[in-house]
Formats: C-alpha cells, sequence, structure tokens
C-alpha cells in the first residue's frame, strides 16, 4: 500500500516548527489555543496558528512561542493573532497588550489596518504617570496601515491611550490614537494621546492622535533624541487650561537634541500648539530642533501661561537648562498668545544661544495677556545671543501699547533681529525693553508696515538700528524712549507716519547717532523730535533734494540762492570756500524757505568765490 502524500500546508508548519490550533482538542477556540501553545512549549516549537479573533483574557501566553493567524505576516508580532478583533465592540486593550508583552526586545509589532477601530478601556493603572490603556516597556517597533489601524479609548478614565516607559529606540509610526477627552484637572502627565517617558532615541512617526485632553503627544523623563515627525494632532482639549496642555510637549525633561519636524497641530481648544518646558535642576532641554510645523487655534483662558503657539521656557532660576534651540520655517497661525515664546528663569537661568529662523506667524495675539507676558508674535524673555531672522509676522495684535510684532525683553542681550517682514499688525513693530534692560542687540534689514511704532526701543545701551524699512506707522517710524544710550540709528528708510519719522523721547536718551537716514517726505509727524541729550545728526535725507553741492556767489546781497526741496527751518548749512574769488566776504546762512531753499550773504557784496554746501538735519 502506497504511503499517502503529506499535505503542503503541513509541509509549511513543519518546517516552521508551527503548531496549528485546529490540531488540538477543547471545548472552545481558547481552549484549542492553549493546548497548542503548552503543546508547542513541550516541543520546542515556536509558533501557533489562529484563525480569528478569540478572549485573550482566557489564554496564558508564553514568551517562547509567537502567535500567528492565517493569512498575515508571520515576519510581525500581529495584535489579530494574540486575540484583538478590531471591530469597534470587542474591548481589545488585553489583547494587544499581551502582544507586546509576549514579543522579545527589538521585534516589530503590528495593528493591521480595520474598517472599525480596536477599542481600548483603561488598561494598566489609573490618574498616575504609567496609567495608559496599552504600557509599552520594550525596544520594539510599533506600526501600522496609517488612519485604519485606529486605536481609540472609550472608558472614563485618567489615562494615557499609548505609554511608551523606559523603552529605549522604541518607534511607533503609522498608526491612529483617539482619547476621550476626560479632564486631567491639570494632575501631570496623565491624560495624552501618545506618552514617551524616560525612552531615548524614541521615535514617532506619521500618526494621527486626536482627543486627547492634556496633550496629544507628550515627551518626559530622559528621553534624548526623540524624534516627533510628520504626525497630525487634533481634538486636544484642555477643559481646565491647564499650562502645560499642547499638542506637542516636552514637559519636566530630560531631553536634549529633540526633533519636532513636520507636524500638524490643529486642535482648537488647546492651551498651546508646542511646549517644551524644565521646572528644576538636573532637567535639560538643550539643542532641540522645531522644523517644518503647522500650529493653529491655541485658546487662551484661565490665564497668561495659555493661547501660545511654540514655547520653551524654564521655571527653574538655579541655572541654564535650555538651550541653543532652532525653531524654523514654522506656520503660527491664529493664535490668542504669542506665536513663539522663549522665556529664561533670569540671569542665571535663560535660555541662550536660540535661534527663530523663517517662520510665519500670521494673526497672532489676538488676545494677549495685557502685557503680564511679553505679548509679541515672536517674544523673547531672557533669551541672550539669539537671532530672529527671516520671519514673516502678518496681521493679528491686541492692543497698541502691549502687542508687538518682534519683544526682545529683559536679559535677552546681544541678540540679532534681521531680515524680518512685519505687516499690518495691531502693535508696535519691533521692540526692545526690559526692567533688565537688553544690551547690544541690533536690528536690521527688516521691513515693518502698518504698524504702531515702527521700531521701538527703551532703556538698553549700544543697540545698532540699521537698514530698516518702517512704512506707514500710525506712531513713529523709529522711537527711543526713557533711557537709551549709545544707540546707532543708520541707513533707515521711513515713510508715512503719523508722529515724527525719528524721535528721541527724553533727556535720558544719551549720545544717540543719526546717520544717512531716508525719511520721506510723506510722513505728516514731521522727520525729527529729538529730546536726547549729546544727539549727532549727519547725512540724513528728507526728500530726493539735493543736500550737498557747489555755487558761484555774485557781487550782490544775497549773494546766491539755493533751491532744493531738502532744506528745513532750523537745519545747519556748512560753508567752505572752494574756489576764492573777488573780494572776499564773511559768509552767513540768510533765509532759508522750508522745503524749498536758502539764501547765502557775503559780507561786503563782492565776493565772487565758488563755495561748497552741506545741510545737516
Amino acid at each position: 500500500m502506497p504511503v499517502p502524500s503529506v499535505p503542503s500546508q503541513v509541509t509549511t508548519i513543519l518546517a516552521t516548527k508551527t503548531y496549528d490550533s485546529l490540531w488540538f482538542s477543547g471545548g472552545s477556540i481558547e481552549e484549542q489555543i492553549q493546548t497548542a501553545i503548552n503543546a508547542a512549549a513541550a516541543d520546542g516549537a515556536e509558533r501557533v496558528l489562529v484563525h480569528g479573533p478569540y478572549n485573550a483574557s482566557l489564554i496564558a501566553f508564553n514568551l517562547a512561542i509567537q502567535m500567528v493567524r492565517e493569512g498575515g505576516d508571520w515576519s510581525v508580532y500581529d495584535v489579530k493573532a494574540y486575540g484583538a478583533a478590531g471591530d469597534g465592540i470587542q474591548d481589545d486593550t488585553i489583547a494587544i497588550q499581551a502582544t507586546h508583552d509576549n514579543m522579545p526586545t527589538g521585534n516589530r509589532m503590528y495593528i493591521p489596518g480595520v474598517s472599525t477601530f480596536y477599542k481600548i478601556t483603561k488598561g494598566i493603572g489609573s490618574g498616575s504617570i504609567t496609567a495608559a490603556g496599552i504600557l509599552l516597556t520594550k525596544s520594539i517597533e510599533l506600526f501600522g496601515d496609517g488612519v485604519s489601524s485606529l486605536i481609540k479609548q472609550t472608558d472614563i478614565v485618567q489615562a494615557n491611550v499609548l505609554s511608551a516607559l523606559n523603552a529605549n529606540n522604541i518607534v511607533i509610526r503609522d498608526l491612529a490614537v483617539t482619547g476621550n477627552q476626560i479632564s486631567g484637572g491639570g494632575s501631570g502627565l496623565i491624560n495624552n494621546g501618545i506618552h514617551i517617558n524616560a525612552c531615548t532615541d524614541a521615535l514617532v512617526q506619521n500618526c494621527i492622535v486626536t482627543n486627547g485632553e492634556l496633550c496629544g503627544i507628550q515627551v518626559a523623563g530622559v528621553s534624548h533624541r526623540t524624534r516627533i515627525i510628520d504626525n497630525i494632532i487634533s481634538g486636544t482639549n484642555a477643559t481646565n487650561f491647564e499650562s502645560n496642555s499642547a499638542d506637542i510637549a516636552v514637559l519636566i525633561p530630560n531631553c536634549d537634541d529633540v526633533l519636532i519636524q513636520g507636524n500638524r497641530c490643529l486642535s482648537t481648544n488647546k492651551s498651546n500648539g508646542i511646549i517644551g518646558q524644565t521646572t528644576a535642576t538636573g532637567q535639560s532641554f538643550r539643542r532641540a530642533r522645531i522644523i517644518g510645523n503647522y500650529v493653529t487655534s491655541p485658546a487662551q483662558a484661565g490665564g497668561s501661561t495659555t493661547g501660545h503657539g511654540i514655547i520653551i521656557y524654564t521655571l527653574y532660576t538655579g541655572g541654564v537648562t535650555i538651550s541653543d534651540a532652532v525653531i524654523e520655517a514654522n506656520v503660527v497661525k491664529d493664535c490668542a498668545g504669542i506665536g513663539i515664546y522663549i522665556q529664561g528663569g533670569g540671569v542665571a537661568s535663560s535660555c541662550p544661544n536660540m535661534s527663530i529662523i523663517g517662520n510665519k506667524c500670521i494673526n497672532c495675539v489676538t488676545v494677549g495677556t495685557g502685557g503680564t507676558l511679553l505679548d509679541g508674535a515672536i517674544s523673547l524673555l531672557d533669551a541672550p545671543n539669539t537671532v530672529v531672522v527671516g520671519n514673516g509676522i502678518k496681521s493679528g495684535g491686541a492692543a497698541l501699547g502691549t502687542s508687538y510684532g518682534i519683544r526682545v525683553g529683559a536679559g535677552s542681550h546681544w541678540c540679532t533681529i534681521t531680515g524680518n517682514t512685519i505687516d499690518t499688525f495691531t502693535g508696535n513693530g519691533i521692540a526692545a525693553f526690559g526692567t533688565a534692560a537688553p544690551n547690544y542687540g541690533t536690528i536690521s534689514g527688516n521691513t515693518v508696515h502698518g504698524v504702531n511704532q515702527g521700531i521701538y526701543l527703551e532703556h538698553g545701551i549700544g543697540w545698532r538700528v540699521i537698514g530698516n524699512i518702517c512704512d506707514t506707522c500710525s506712531g513713529s517710524g523709529i522711537l527711543l524712549n526713557t533711557t537709551v544710550i549709545d544707540t546707532t540709528i543708520e541707513a533707515n528708510y521711513v515713510r508715512a507716519c503719523s508722529n515724527a519719522a525719528l524721535t528721541v523721547g527724553g533727556a535720558g536718551c544719551l549720545r544717540t547717532q543719526w546717520y544717512n537716514n531716508i525719511m520721506d517726505s510723506a510722513s505728516p509727524g514731521g522727520f525729527f523730535s529729538d529730546a536726547g541729550t549729546g544727539t549727532i545728526r549727519r547725512g540724513n535725507r528728507l526728500s530726493t533734494g539735493a543736500s550737498q553741492g557747489i555755487v558761484t556767489l555774485t557781487a550782490a546781497n544775497p549773494a546766491a540762492t539755493v533751491s532744493t526741496v531738502e532744506v528745513q527751518t532750523g537745519d545747519k548749512i556748512i560753508l567752505s570756500r572752494h574756489t576764492a574769488g573777488g573780494t572776499l566776504g564773511h559768509l552767513s546762512i540768510g533765509t532759508i524757505t522750508n522745503g524749498t531753499s536758502f539764501t547765502i550773504v557775503a559780507s561786503g557784496n563782492l565776493d565772487t568765490s565758488t563755495i561748497d554746501w552741506e545741510i545737516i538735519h
């Protein structure tokens, strides 16, 4: 009698050391699966094959035995092979957690796409830092198929949906995560969509996170080099407007070299868009890169610490914990509060060496804090050596006296504000002042249009205001006030200002140097208003008319009339003899006709010399 052939499926199963759960007897599917797991472990097999959803809570899984499913990818740990249904009805919490708990470190955990969602309930803990629907504690890659791999928390509980703890190198990608928006009442690190805690080199990428209450994605603990890339966060619902609520937050961390890039922060009821915060010694947030994110609609209520787009700040006053961040190419839009805010904790704990480059702040500071914070589309407090370069600020602003396009505040010495554009902002354009005055900064190459004061300095030493354009200001184009010392204002173009184009507003403004500025005659407030002490003005232009030239005298009185629209009543006009002629006389200025001409008088009326002249305003 011939020996029957072995079916090809059985051959494959035996070759891969896999036991099929259907081979084993039992009163239920779960009993068959448990018997298969026990037999596989006893016989040295590696896998058990299952054929559909089952109750994972009835199974004692074995770390040495991988569960696989018919039609699935056996190279990954598939949550459906561990009993998850993904039908929106069955509670899949235990099945998904069991997949993680029974896989070796370094492997890949897969959540397949479904037409409904994976239902998650309270999971592990409640009201604590580790509270989570699913708790991840291994260095694994958790991934899905994008929006169809939806994990949805349905229980009324204070807990994260996904929480990674002490899991270095963990990857979470291509998932959709939905929380339950249960108010945490400012209770700390819980109630987030995805929570990363004490995980160095973590990656969260291409996830869609909705309905977190505290944060969409939060990073805490020692989590150096964490990367948050290309995620979409919406529905964050800060019911109590917790100050550390945000779509993305790095809180009470020791997190250096973090990258937050390409995310879309779309929640309309969040307190802030992106936060980086330290509160105590031993914490750090250095060399962060916040690049190419889109942040919109932070709401402001319940205090001044809410409503901001991107905010990096420290509450610690005993040393530097934040430094060297790059905030670049982000779009921040429709913020009730500050668009981009850097706040140190005083001279001893500043936030130095920050770079704010090429961002767009659109319609920010629409409510503001009334001056409680530095209400600017971009604001710096105790942020020395910071560069603010190439940013665009459009519309927004609240009260004229407390809102600014760019605000450099106390302790922010040696800052460079260059190449920015501020257009149609209700408030002042660029301002530098504070109780501990910022000193030795540069404001250059900026364009400011449709604001109150174009550039405003109050207190401070050694500022350089060079090559800016201030156009259509309801106040002055450039205003120095109170005690501004040794300031150089050079090569700026100012036009159409309701007040004086250039104003030095008090005797405490010492040794101001105004050189080679152009002030268009369209400024109805006039060209200069100078109440300073020791001001030096040279080479400034008020029109397209000549400000210097050569004229030949005639033997008459006056000896010459010089026509130029540049001349103004009260100007100083320097005369020097270029070539002697006739009977030399004493030269003086006769009559100045404002904006028209001036005359030169030579005593004796017989001087025919050629005269050099120069107008000094």
